[in-house]
């Protein structure tokens, strides 16, 4: 039965020990037909499984390819592949394959298999792509990228990982690959951003919708409010309502090729900014203004930033939507407040008050106490059913009123705000009054009050 199921297989498509086998198998075969006696019937069948055993070291195959370390599969496109690997007319699957070789490109791997039954070859990728980047490589680098590394810290991750890592060849071909990629799908997601604000909108002139934003920068290098000297500079704009980015700018001062000799027309220079580092979130937002109506068809009415007039005074120069319309300014809540408690914290360092009643307001439990009080008025009088300006009122007094209600006199403290005076606290007003310190702290208070609007 079984030499009529091999012989049945086409001479071309059988491996080469199979055809050993059978050979040797038909000599067996023929010397045992040549036998009288039972003896030598018995001394033939005995010869036949000695031959048998003879042949066996003829149909072994190679060791399979050991495999080592751990491999970035796309697991989806990675099973379907195996799980596809069948040969028609011998009922061949993955099941019967051994591993012959591996290819790494990058982060990604070509697996070559070979059928143990019919020899037939058959190559499996670890990665198939996606919809977002073509590769594995590249959206290994972009990831970096993202977060800040480069070649040498993505090769030390690999590396503690048991990952083989792509070569530096790979990386640059990849990383100069997907800077249009990108850069086109940042235009594209800043265009349907600017729709989606400009359906938000509550307000437009001359059929164009105005809206709010909100602008901040950033260097590559800490200030600590001195020696602004970074070489590189980033801002944006992001919708007030939908919190999506509208515009983008980087500033370079420097370019590495450049600073070794090589010119700009060979290659890709970055280098486009001269003027001072401070200058450049200025610059930036200033470009994002002036390219709003023809890049989205939108006005950027209100600018919601930090303390940082610089930006503000740039806008008022240039007059992106021409002289007599006027942009409006709007603090951001968290820089006040976080300027609010470093200028209660700096009053530990102005000698004129008396060390102990310095340390008593600059102590942190003290801080807290401050901006507790803003942040609970901020919440009462932005829930209130009033108008915008009694809102704004009625926390101007509630801000200037914190200070006297933390050192303990509540002649005008709100219901919501507190139940009166403690008997078991005393009234330090008079105190730090005469003291000196409470003219101070009202001055910082006071410049925290004239944002109310800012606030809610």
């Amino acid at each position: 039965m079984a030499m009529n199921v091999v012989s049945s297989i086409e001479e071309d498509d059988k491996p080469n020990c199979m055809v050993q086998c059978e050979e040797h198998l038909s000599d067996v075969n023929h010397e045992a037909g040549s036998g009288t006696n039972d003896e030598d019937e018995h001394g033939s069948e005995m010869s036949f499984y000695e031959s048998d055993l003879e042949t066996e070291p003829h149909c072994e195959q190679k060791d399979t390819l050991f495999l080592s370390g751990r491999r970035i599969v796309e697991i989806g496109h990675f099973l379907a592949s195996l799980r596809a690997l069948r040969h028609d007319g011998f009922g061949c699957s993955f099941f019967d394959m051994d591993i012959q070789s591996e290819k790494i490109e990058g982060l990604e791997s070509i697996f070559t298999f070979k059928c143990k039954v019919c020899g037939k070859i058959d190559s499996v990728r670890s990665c198939g792509g996606s919809a977002t980047f073509h590769s594995t490589n590249q959206a290994g680098i972009i990831g970096s990228l993202s977060i800040g590394i480069g070649y040498s810290q993505l090769a030390e991750l690999l590396a503690a990982m048991d990952i083989p890592q792509m070569s530096n060849v790979t990386y640059l071909k990849n990383h100069n690959a997907i800077y249009p990629s990108v850069h086109a799908l940042n235009q594209q997601l800043m265009t349907v951003a600017a729709k989606e604000e400009a359906e938000l909108a509550d307000e437009m002139k001359d059929g164009i919708p105005v809206i709010g934003v909100i602008a901040d920068g950033a260097w590559a290098k800490r200030s600590y409010r001195k020696n602004y000297s970074a070489l590189s500079g980033v801002a944006s704009i992001i919708g007030a309502k939908t919190k999506k980015i509208l515009h983008m700018g980087v500033k370079n001062k420097y370019c590495f090729l450049c600073a070794r000799g090589r010119k700009e027309e060979d290659h890709d220079c970055f280098r486009n900014w001269s003027k001072t580092s401070t200058a450049m979130e200025s610059a930036i937002v200033g470009e994002g203004f002036k390219n709003s109506i023809t890049r989205h068809n939108l006005i950027y009415g209100k600018l919601i930033g930090d303390g940082d007039s610089s930006v503000y005074k740039h806008l008022v120069e240039i007059a992106p939507y021409g002289p007599s319309f006027y942009i409006k300014k709007i603090e951001c809540r968290n820089h006040l407040l976080r300027n609010f408690i470093n200028k209660l914290s700096d009053l530990s360092k102005d000698t004129k008050y008396s060390k102990p009643h310095r340390e008593y307001v600059s102590n942190p439990s003290m801080l807290g106490r401050f901006r507790n009080a803003v942040i609970r008025a901020i919440a009462y009088r932005k829930s209130e059913n009033n108008a915008l300006d009694d809102k704004i009122d009625n926390l101007k007094k509630d801000i200037l009123n914190s200070p006297y209600h933390i050192f303990g006199r509540h002649v005008h403290c709100k219901d919501y705000f507190c139940k009166g005076s403690d008997e078991n606290k005393d009234d330090l007003v008079d105190i730090y009054t005469q003291n000196g310190i409470l003219g101070g702290i009202n001055t910082i208070i006071q410049r925290l009050a004239d944002h109310a609007s800012s606030l809610l």
